[in-house]
């Protein structure tokens, strides 16, 4: 039987006179939580008793781990073993650099470039009972770009992963210090092959195959087919959804019998337009200078991971944006939140004024789906234009169902009864 920690406390306890003066000592209290399935009518009687301390399975120093992964971290990167399939994921989130000759509209690798892998210089985990926590540190050391001569390339990346109990998702926040010029600042995830991948615009997913290799080069006039694909919020590669806020542009190519997906940080570059580029012959606009495009300074990034697409759920990109909608860190059970939804609705927007909720969710499907808001407390359930007007009453109570057409925005005002 499992039992959930819901309190500990330390506290001084008086257990009984001796013959020389009372006998106090230091005692720790726990208040503690479990489930019990019963089978009909069926009564079921708890025998509890000391017993011997049993050891816990050991794990690394710079192992974090939860119901759904086991993390470690290496040389370059983490290793990312999935206790759903089994199956385990070397070289993930690996933090690479490559050469970048390009300007604003045109990204442009010089010829034969290799790419800066992140060597790790410091690990450090934490544990609590609410959530595990690994500290990493990258260093890239890239070499001195011909414009840049003499001058110090470096990257410097403090990354804090961060896995909840009973939570698919891997929690990830990265700072990064960038001084460097001329480059393509990157995150690396090597993955069983597949075919297709997908990633989110403003208003649905897009499917695309997975390419070759970057091309060589370009003729004159022409531009060169390059990988890189717009992302709004999350992307689906293969066993991999990564979710971010704000990052806006990834890759996927073959590579052997694998693939990698790749997800831009930052691209560092000096001028507005170039006439000189490998992957594309001509001009895209004014020749200017743009010296503050090299993104020198502090950056920070935040974003999601999620292995098995068993987990997968647009949701993700949500709760990474608005967690405490979703999972409230006071709540033990779904049913004490104040609002959750069964089924998978995309979150357009959410709003509370005056006295009153409006909900506005999206349906990605193209058929008509019907989803059960569970709401904490009674409360009466509208269907409602864009400005919160009330148009069709759907019910009063702790649980309303509603039906969204395909590929529909819906709008739900809510009041309490």
């Amino acid at each position: 039987m499992r039992l959930n920690v819901v309190q500990r406390t330390e506290k001084e306890e008086f257990f009984h006179d001796t013959q020389l003066e009372p006998w106090y000592d230091d005692v720790v209290e726990y208040l503690v939580e479990f489930e019990l399935e019963f089978k009909g009518m069926e009564h079921i009687c708890l025998d509890i008793r000391p017993c011997s301390i049993r050891e816990e399975e050991t794990k690394p120093a710079d192992m974090i781990f939860n119901d759904y992964y086991e993390l470690t971290a290496g040389k370059r990167g983490i290793t990312v073993k999935s206790k759903a399939n089994g199956r385990i994921y070397e070289n993930q989130h690996v933090w690479t650099s490559l050469p970048d000759d390009g300007d604003s509209y045109t990204f442009s690798p010089p010829p034969k470039s290799l790419p800066v892998l992140g060597r790790v210089v410091r690990s450090e985990c934490r544990k609590d009972s609410m959530k595990q926590t690994m500290d990493i540190t990258w260093l890239l050391e890239l070499p001195p770009h011909p414009s840049e001569e003499g001058k110090e390339e470096k990257v410097t990346v403090v990354t804090r992963i961060q896995l909840l109990d009973g939570d698919p998702m891997i929690y990830v926040r990265s700072r990064v210090s960038n001084q460097a010029a001329n480059h393509k600042l990157r995150i690396e995830f090597t993955l069983p092959a597949f075919l297709y991948h997908e990633s989110d615009t403003v208003f649905d997913l897009v499917k695309r195959p997975v390419r070759a290799p970057f091309p060589a080069a370009a003729a004159k006039g022409e531009e060169a087919a390059v990988g890189q694909d717009p992302t709004s919020s999350q992307i689906y590669a293969g066993d991999l959804q990564i979710v971010h806020i704000g990052m806006q542009e990834y890759e996927v190519e073959r590579s052997g019998e694998q693939c990698v997906c790749r997800l831009t940080a930052l691209r560092c570059i000096g001028a507005l337009s170039r006439r000189d580029l490998r992957t594309r012959g001509g001009g895209a606009g004014p020749g200017y200078q743009t010296p503050d495009a090299q993104g020198n300074g502090e950056w920070e990034f935040e974003y999601g991971l999620i292995y098995g697409p068993e987990f997968f759920t647009p949701e993700h990109a949500v709760r990474l944006k608005t967690e405490p909608l979703v999972k409230q860190s006071c709540c033990r059970a779904d049913r004490e939140l104040r609002l959750w939804i069964e089924g998978e609705p995309l979150y357009s927007s959410y709003q509370f004024s005056g006295g009153h909720e409006v909900l506005r969710l999206f349906n990605q499907q193209e058929e008509e789906e019907t989803w059960t808001l569970h709401l904490g407390e009674k409360k009466r359930v509208w269907l409602s234009d864009l400005k919160g007007q009330k148009k069709e009453f759907l019910g009063d109570g702790l649980e309303i169902a509603i039906t969204a057409p395909g590929k529909k925005i819906i709008t739900v005002r809510m009041e309490k009864s």
